[in-house]
């Protein structure tokens, strides 16, 4: 499929685009889970919206955090916490499916 061909295909996500705009990853895990987030939206287990706005979220929960805790933090270390929030919220996982030591801490409740 050429890049003019891909603006005319709704069946493809916008962000799987096949021209110099493609995502780009630094690691196997980044591709997956960038994948992953991908095929449960086009499956129909949650709204592409959905997350977006926890990635949002999510960002903005780092940025707000005082320096000295949030750390430095990659784009896909946040969009794995994004994917594991839409996939716990929407229930795609059981509890304790995913491995502690794998798991993404949830914030602080005030």
């Amino acid at each position: 499929m050429t890049p003019a061909q891909h603006g005319t295909d709704s069946r493809l996500h916008p962000s799987c685009v096949t021209d110099l705009n493609q995502p780009t990853f630094d690691a196997e895990w980044q591709r997956r889970a960038f994948g992953l987030a991908v095929a449960l939206s086009e499956f129909g287990h949650y709204p592409w919206e959905d997350f977006q706005r926890e990635l949002i979220d999510e960002i903005g929960r780092w940025e707000e955090a005082p320096a000295d805790v949030r750390g430095r933090r990659a784009y896909y270390e946040h969009w794995a916490a994004a994917l594991e929030r839409v996939v716990r919220r929407h229930g795609l996982l059981e509890d304790g499916y995913v491995n502690p030591e794998d798991r993404v801490d949830e914030p602080a409740s005030d």
